[in-house]
């Protein structure tokens, strides 16, 4: 009878674990696939939000000895996708973009959904991996940052610009450690942005707009409506204003030549003057 009981409990407790895979989903969560679970007295809340293999976004407790953020803070996906665009590498063949523009589509839904998701006590991990080199078999490289709201606004962190995990990976199959903006340690990272003001080299800071409000600390700047534009006078279309076009054409192919802009803002400033005319 004894013997009976105890295959009858092993039997139990081999069943609880298999129909319980969950138990070790979280392994491999920030990189392929799944969510990792709050605390015990918030067992709904997402930690997690995996884009593909080595990009995600994950909420993790605050630098320790930072002040609280402004969290939770609402941004929303076209405020934080123009964001991301914005800024630049800054380098002696011109300035890079730091994301695609596709990569800033894909990242803006997750983090405006974790942002809106933060407590105070918790900053936003960014890593995002693309083959950052245009027409070329160059692997995967990453971009990794720290980002959170606080009263200054959003604030983005950058560690690595161009981090170079993949060839490791493929030879070691080695899961590999990125690392994340800091407060406390300047990174090497350059950036710059039309957007922002440069906190550090390695730390920009986007002002607070009328795109973006906190839910704790509401300071929403409604814009004065603009007075109405006056008519514009017509334009003159002779052969002086066809050679001024021209040489704008010329100067925005030579402008996308040396990778001072990307290709979709060539293709949107090229559609401009194209309508002009």
């Amino acid at each position: 009878m004894r013997k009976a009981k105890q295959w009858i409990a092993t039997a139990v407790c081999a069943a609880s674990l298999v129909a319980a895979p969950g138990a070790h989903a979280g392994l491999f969560d920030g990189l392929f696939g799944g969510s990792k679970a709050g605390n015990a007295s918030q067992p709904d809340q997402r930690t997690v939000w995996n884009i593909h293999d080595f990009s995600s976004i994950e909420l993790v407790a605050r630098e320790a000895g930072a002040p609280d953020n402004r969290h939770p803070a609402v941004l929303s996906t076209r405020t934080l996708q123009q964001f991301l665009e914005s800024v630049r590498i800054p380098g002696a063949k011109g300035a890079l973009e730091l994301v695609t523009g596709s990569e800033a589509e894909q990242l803006a839904e997750p983090l405006s959904e974790a942002l809106a998701s933060a407590t105070p006590g918790q900053d936003v991990l960014l890593v995002s991996s693309e083959r950052r080199v245009r027409n070329s078999i160059e692997p995967p490289m990453a971009v990794t940052a720290r980002i959170f709201v606080n009263a200054e606004g959003l604030q983005l962190v950058v560690r690595d610009a161009r981090f170079n995990f993949y060839d490791n990976w493929r030879g070691t199959g080695v899961t590999p450690t990125f690392r994340y903006g800091s407060r406390n340690s300047p990174g090497s990272a350059q950036l710059q942005s039309v957007l922002a003001t440069s906190h550090r080299a390695d730390w920009l800071s986007c002002p607070r707009t009328a795109g973006m409000t906190s839910a704790i600390a509401p300071t929403l700047v409604k814009a004065a409506a603009p007075a109405p534009a006056a008519a514009p006078a017509p334009v003159q279309r002779n052969a002086a204003f066809y050679d001024a076009q021209e040489l704008r054409l010329q100067k925005l192919k030579s402008l996308r030549e040396k990778d001072l802009i990307t290709d979709q803002e060539y293709q949107q400033k090229r559609q401009e003057i194209l309508k002009d005319m």
